[in-house]
């Protein structure tokens, strides 16, 4: 049987082995075997830690209707939480028109105001543990204080000073002009040879000879052509045509298929 298949018989056992707990100063109340109601012993604080887990069929210990969670120390509705908050902070005295003995639930709980005071208190209800607006005020003024006193502030790192501009020397921008100039050259001059080549055939059978001898054609020739213009371009570069014919050629070999690329 999983946890939310719970009997009504266990569920009843599990909450009553809650009270029973704090009624006992167990697990709740340690160190003490007197009732922190007791107006000798200062009021105990319930111990910190992680709320029962909730199943989701839970009912109040004051009036049987569905518990929203554990309130005042006790698993009750949010209407009985409510009720008790708002009858400790006003002192308020209620009077039982059946002499206190009004048996509790969802109906009765709006009818006999004394009868479910003294039954969240048999619950298990502590004043203590009710703050008032003031306290809840302070309560949260301080855990703000607290979260932003574990904040870590991360300041940006300070951007980097710009580094200082190196201008190009006039022999560096004459050089680039010429470079520019002729690569501009050079692309004219492609451009213009590029038109002249054979065009690529338009015969659909591409096994016919001639169509197979004008597609090799027009391969050829844009080859000749992205060779030319590297050679052009590279004759126009300064100390190049101060080179022997073997060197001029050796770095036209070994360049151009990285230039092309």
């Amino acid at each position: 049987m999983g946890p939310t298949q719970l009997s009504t018989q266990d569920h009843g056992k599990r909450v009553a082995s809650v009270f029973e707990m704090e009624e006992e100063g167990l697990s709740l109340f340690p160190g003490s075997e007197n009732p922190p109601e007791q107006a000798e012993n200062p009021p105990l604080k319930r111990k910190k830690g992680p709320a029962p887990k909730m199943l989701g069929n839970e009912v109040c210990s004051v009036c049987g209707d569905k518990a929203s969670g554990f309130h005042y120390n006790v698993l009750s509705c949010e209407g009985c939480k409510g009720f008790f908050r708002r009858s400790v902070i006003k002192g308020a005295q209620y009077v039982c028109k059946n002499g206190g003995k009004c048996e509790m639930d969802m109906y009765m709980r709006r009818k006999c105001q004394e009868c479910r005071l003294r039954k969240c208190q048999e619950a298990g209800m502590r004043e203590q543990y009710v703050l008032s607006e003031e306290q809840i005020r302070l309560k949260k003024l301080k855990k703000q204080e607290d979260d932003q006193a574990r904040t870590v502030v991360v300041h940006p790192n300070p951007p980097n000073p710009p580094s200082p501009s190196h201008k190009l020397t006039p022999e560096q921008l004459s050089m680039i002009k010429k470079l520019v100039a002729a690569q501009q050259q050079c692309n004219q001059r492609s451009f213009t040879d590029r038109l002249k080549v054979t065009p690529w055939p338009q015969v659909p059978d591409p096994n016919n000879r001639e169509a197979r001898q004008q597609r090799f054609a027009h391969f050829t020739e844009l080859a000749i052509i992205s060779v030319q213009e590297i050679v052009d371009f590279a004759k126009q570069l300064p100390g190049f045509l101060e080179l022997t014919r073997e060197d001029q050629i050796a770095l036209l070999k070994t360049s151009t298929i990285e230039v092309r690329v």
